[in-house]
């Protein structure tokens, strides 16, 4: 959750959904979320804000939610970029995300990668964390499509402010996959030796 008293000391940009001028929003997740077709709302205190969902996670379509959701991390406007990328997190933790994450596991790839492309940097580490969850819960049939996220890694694996998060999805994949994993980084990541601690 975050305080809301962060919000306002921030360069945080705002929606206004009452403006009478159309407003162009960066993906289809807004409109997706105004519609009620994201079933969930913020709650909040004068302490932080979270998400509250109208239906148990067992009941929602991950095909329409989540996928709006992922696409949705890169709008950079209060409240959808908090809504899609808590959202995001949340519904990839879900009891038994795996079997639902299985269908859509293409589109969500698709949609990470764009994500890890943006050049702002709120975006990409919060992708990061999102990408992390991915690669965790979509296990053996994820393994396929890692290969989109490994450019984008990539580029921006010289920034020491990403390097930790980079090489934890990175491990990560070799903790899974072991000998495979490693065999597709070093494709993209000439320089990558994964945590011995954990790969062995």
């Amino acid at each position: 959750s975050i305080k809301p008293s962060l919000l306002a000391k921030s360069k945080m940009k705002f929606s206004d959904i009452f403006s009478p001028k159309k407003t162009k929003y960066m993906t289809n997740f807004p409109v997706h979320y105004i519609n009620n077709i994201i079933p969930c709302y913020i709650y909040h205190n004068s302490a932080s804000f979270k998400l509250i969902w109208y239906k148990p996670f067992s009941e929602i379509d991950y095909n329409s939610v989540l996928t709006a959701c992922f696409e949705g991390i890169i709008e950079v406007a209060h409240p959808y970029k908090f809504i899609s990328r808590q959202a995001c997190k949340e519904l990839l933790k879900a009891e038994n995300a795996h079997n639902k994450i299985k269908p859509i596991i293409s589109k969500l790839y698709d949609y990470i990668r764009i994500a890890l492309l943006d050049e702002n940097d709120e975006t990409f580490s919060d992708a990061l964390e999102i990408c992390f969850l991915l690669v965790f819960y979509s296990g053996r049939e994820g393994f396929p499509y890692t290969k989109l996220i490994l450019s984008p890694l990539r580029k921006r694996l010289s920034n020491t402010k990403f390097q930790f998060r980079i090489y934890e999805i990175l491990n990560l994949l070799c903790k899974l996959f072991r000998n495979e994993a490693y065999d597709l980084i070093k494709q993209f990541i000439p320089s990558f030796f994964p945590d011995t601690t954990i790969y062995g």
